[in-house]
């Protein structure tokens, strides 16, 4: 860390359920270690984890409350919410807010549940990062008639980058719709049988509004 001048470790933590308690164990070992430890910057070392915000992963991998005294912040991934290849019903990458349709568990997969959540769980709000995707996924439509949400796909998951749904030619296809869903703040784009869900400029302006009033 010395030789290349870093400002501390990032541990991306996906998601061992037999090892929740050895993450902790780790984590105390380095915090432990980065004692009276500074970086180039005569800063102390910082010390930050990327973890999961779903409930299901959250109670049975992460020690929140330990997690909470041990690191600096916390990146949340609020993204991957859907994929085709977990469910192959279109749906947000990662949504500010639930949608009506969204019923079940599905009403939690989004930024909005997430950070609350964190925070219901002892998260102290000045450490939340909300992580925000430069990349979407692309479906492809059983039906191309039906490319609203929740139209079913054949599950094959294709990720695709940010130039290539903004910057390339597919937005700017007069073939493609794009759609802003006021409800979860993000859009989407069909064309024939391919149905996208990204973040763009307006969704990303929201989120970052959205996170500066609430102070994170």
């Amino acid at each position: 860390m010395d030789h290349y001048q870093l400002d501390g470790i990032d541990l991306d933590w996906e998601f061992p359920t037999e090892h929740k308690q050895q993450f902790i164990r780790l984590l105390r070992m380095i915090r432990y270690r980065f004692q009276h430890k500074f970086n180039h910057f005569g800063k102390p070392y910082l010390l930050s984890v990327a973890i999961s915000p779903v409930i299901y992963i959250v109670e049975t991998s992460y020690d929140i409350h330990s997690i909470n005294h041990l690191v600096d912040f916390v990146n949340l991934m609020t993204y991957d919410f859907h994929s085709p290849n977990t469910f192959p019903y279109t749906n947000y990458n990662s949504p500010l807010f639930a949608n009506e349709l969204d019923k079940l568990y599905f009403q939690y997969f989004n930024i909005y549940f997430a950070v609350n959540y964190m925070l219901e769980l002892g998260l102290q709000r000045q450490k939340i990062m909300v992580g925000i995707p430069f990349y979407g996924y692309k479906y492809y439509l059983v039906n191309k008639n039906f490319h609203n949400l929740y139209a079913l796909s054949n599950g094959t998951e294709v990720p695709v980058a940010f130039n290539e749904i903004c910057g390339a030619s597919f937005l700017s296809d007069p073939n493609t719709t794009r759609v802003f869903d006021h409800s979860s703040k993000v859009p989407y784009a069909y064309r024939n049988f391919e149905w996208i869900t990204y973040d763009d400029y307006e969704s990303i302006t929201i989120k970052a509004q959205w996170i500066m009033d609430n102070h994170l």
